[in-house]
């Protein structure tokens, strides 16, 4: 199970302790955690004992659920918890399955639901602080501030934007509703080349460009997983065209290279001065 360097610190100090207090009679099986007297002498806490002590916790703290109430503990919030953080950061469905040794990934996609959930919730949130759009001139403008949405709205706003949408490398786009735009599946200074990229594409003279490729790997990566996970395979297959590209040259600049597109054109025109 991996854990943190600090929580591994604070183990440590704790196995130490087992080490110096345990023997044969008092915790035979050598557990971290033991009872070393009364009843349930060399046995680990119970998740009863676990429970009871967190929620005495809770009230000598004053946790708070979102109910503004005292918070109680179940020692299986645990695991949403682990479950959580490790969708949130970007962790595999299928690893986060062998992580809580879940027997299938339908066990596991409870976990991708309650994250999808909280993603619903953020998204709503940062829709009612007032949805902007661009106008004609391409500038951008609030279209409806600080006003509540109809429920019906965010509906289909979420559900275009969860699994109708191609990423690529200035947003989402949503032509597909409308009709297959070349362009939002194959980003323009890559491809209007023929379909190569644009001959004044230059990557690689701004250190900054392979945090742009790293990003536009891992967005593209999660929209597939998203999108792999709802059925969704033909927009799937749109990005993954999109990640090929942006991989393929990622790995090009994580091996000290540049990119220059502009090199045929410069060596026609010395060739010409020179003429």
């Amino acid at each position: 199970m991996p854990i943190d360097d600090e929580l591994a610190a604070i183990i440590a100090v704790f196995i130490d302790n087992s080490c110096k207090r345990s023997n044969e009679e008092n915790n035979p099986e050598e557990f971290i955690f033991v009872r070393y007297r009364g009843p349930r002498k060399g046995k680990p806490y119970s998740q009863e004992w676990i429970r009871q002590n967190l929620n005495a916790l809770s009230i000598e703290r004053e946790i708070l659920g979102e109910d503004g109430k005292t918070f109680h503990f179940k020692t299986h919030q645990f695991r949403h918890t682990y479950a959580v953080k490790l969708l949130n950061n970007g962790t595999d469905i299928l690893t986060v399955k062998e992580l809580l040794a879940h027997a299938s990934p339908e066990m596991t996609m409870r976990y991708a639901k309650l994250l999808d959930t909280t993603k619903r919730k953020a998204f709503e949130e940062a829709v009612k602080q007032g949805i902007f759009s661009f106008d004609m001139n391409g500038e951008v403008n609030e279209i409806k501030p600080n006003e509540d949405i109809p429920s019906n709205v965010l509906e289909m706003l979420w559900r275009e934007q969860k699994l109708t949408a191609v990423d690529n490398a200035y947003g989402t786009c949503h032509a597909r509703i409308n009709g297959n735009c070349p362009y939002s599946e194959e980003p323009p200074c890559l491809t209007c080349n023929g379909g190569s990229p644009c001959k004044d594409l230059a990557i690689g003279f701004s250190n900054l460009d392979l945090q742009k490729y790293e990003l536009l790997v891992k967005t593209a990566t999660k929209t597939i997983e998203a999108l792999q996970l709802r059925g969704r395979s033909e927009i799937a297959e749109k990005n993954k065209r999109n990640l090929d590209r942006f991989q393929s040259i990622l790995n090009t600049l994580e091996g000290g290279n540049i990119i220059f597109g502009r090199l045929e054109r410069i060596k026609r025109k010395k060739v010409l001065n020179n003429d």
